[in-house]
């Protein structure tokens, strides 16, 4: 985790309970002077997904086969359920433009520092190239462990979504244990039988059981770029029958699900609001209020650590604003947090 000083044995975790009580038990008290004040600009231009060593045949880079989803005879709806009729893309410059707007209002961040000889703990787990943290090695050890869904999912919930969440809170100011800032793993609502996919939302504040801002996430071996192009491609009109019957048509083998899975997560109030990630990339998006359209964003490139040999890393460099900014941003739209911001309006204009 970034941030930490940790001998190099390896942790063996059977739940994050657990994990979180043997570093615990392992740490020490961070001092007050090895705590940093950077600006959110800065610390967030900054940030970088941990980059991978997987050990897969398929390893965790770029494929450009298509996927071959199982059927999921579950997804299966009658003509009419599912009412999507059109998928529009937005502009790019809406997002570059309302995120650099949002990001350079806000003030500071406090980042626990790395103290010689010494072990702590912080939720701000994400490297930031502005910041003196780094890696340490039980973290390296996992990042060549991924090796499928499980280690996936672990590696979103323990580095990413822990992180967007701890900003949040800042920005917020809040208090450290409100379950609005947690993200929650629904997936066993809308599970199947081999499914390819994680489900993740916000919990709304003060109504459990109520998401705000549901995330679909796959892994790179499932959902190729190639699959992410084919899915935010724009469909002007959609047959009543597509997204019901979960009809694959030929070179279409995982595109039609995804939306069938995507309208079922979305279709609670306020969970209109969408990110759906391979990890290498994010596509941020919305539902119209009828759920009738949907229109979101063109795949955007993860700004990505890569790592070599022995542990060391370099960036794999993208332009700000980088996709977490876009996804801190479009968390605070979801949250009603950006103020007189109508989302028809942002995609006309």
């Amino acid at each position: 985790m970034a941030a930490m000083n940790i001998d190099s044995a390896e942790i063996e975790y059977d739940s994050d309970k657990e994990y979180t009580k043997q570093l615990i038990s392992r740490s020490a008290v961070v001092l007050p002077n090895r705590i940093k004040r950077y600006s959110f600009l800065d610390y967030t231009n900054g940030w970088r997904q941990p980059g991978v060593l997987a050990n897969r045949i398929t390893p965790l880079v770029e494929i450009t086969r298509t996927a071959d989803w199982p059927w999921y005879q579950s997804l299966v709806r009658l003509p009419g359920t599912r009412k999507l009729r059109k998928v529009a893309l937005m502009d790019p410059m809406v997002f570059q433009a309302w995120t650099t707007a949002f990001v350079a209002k806000l003030d500071t961040i406090q980042v626990p520092l790395p103290v010689k000889g010494e072990y702590m703990i912080s939720k701000l787990r994400l490297k930031s190239s502005a910041s003196n943290t780094y890696y340490d090695p039980d973290s390296l050890a996992f990042f060549t462990r991924i090796n499928g869904e499980r280690e996936m999912r672990n590696l979103m919930e323990r580095y990413i979504f822990c992180t967007i969440a701890e900003v949040l809170r800042h920005i917020d100011n809040a208090e450290k244990e409100i379950k609005e800032f947690a993200f929650v793993n629904l997936s066993e609502q809308f599970t199947a039988h081999n499914a390819m996919w994680q489900v993740y939302a916000l919990e709304a504040a003060g109504n459990k059981g109520k998401i705000v801002f549901p995330i679909v996430q796959m892994a790179p071996w499932s959902f190729s770029h190639k699959d992410f192009k084919k899915f935010v491609k724009p469909r002007p009109e959609v047959s009543d029958d597509r997204f019901n019957s979960v009809i694959e048509y030929r070179n279409d083998k995982t595109t039609n699900k995804l939306w069938a899975l995507l309208y079922d997560v979305c279709s609670q109030p306020r969970s209109n609001i969408f990110a759906v990630t391979n990890y290498n990339y994010w596509s941020f998006g919305y539902f119209t209020s009828d759920r009738q359209e949907a229109h979101l964003s063109e795949p955007i490139e993860a700004p990505i650590d890569v790592l070599k040999d022995g542990g060391k890393t370099f960036v794999q460099g993208t332009y700000p604003p980088n996709a977490l900014q876009i996804l801190l941003w479009w968390i605070q739209v979801s949250r009603c947090r950006v103020p007189n911001l109508d989302l028809l309006d942002v995609n006309d204009n």
